[in-house]
């Protein structure tokens, strides 16, 4: 789609559901969003949700499970804003601009063949 930011925007809830990842860059954008996430419990998505997002994690192979957490959500409008702020907060942290720019930075610098 061309309006990924509107998409989020007008999203309550991101699911998603992967056997396994890389980088779950669609798990990030929600999170950046404010949006809570009912995903599959693999450790990169971990490592990109709040840890008060943890309890929504379910593992690939029990659809049950993705379905009554994904109702908590549907149902608690307060605890979905609350964790998806809590994501946010968290990606915000995670995914700063700056503090990834100065990252690189220190990289290159360390790691720069000088004449």
């Amino acid at each position: 789609i061309e309006d990924v930011s509107g998409l989020l925007n007008a999203t309550d809830i991101c699911v998603f559901s992967s056997r396994s990842e890389g980088s779950p860059n669609g798990v990030i954008e929600a999170c950046l969003q404010g949006a809570p996430v009912v995903a599959t419990d693999l450790p990169e998505i971990r490592d990109v949700v709040s840890s008060e997002n943890y309890g929504y994690l379910f593992s690939p192979e029990n659809i049950k499970d993705a379905i009554s957490k994904l109702l908590i959500f549907m149902k608690d409008v307060d605890l979905r804003h609350r964790v998806g702020q809590k994501n946010r907060e968290f990606a915000m942290r995670m995914f700063s601009l700056a503090d990834n720019y100065s990252m690189i930075v220190n990289c290159i610098d360390k790691f720069s063949i000088r004449n």
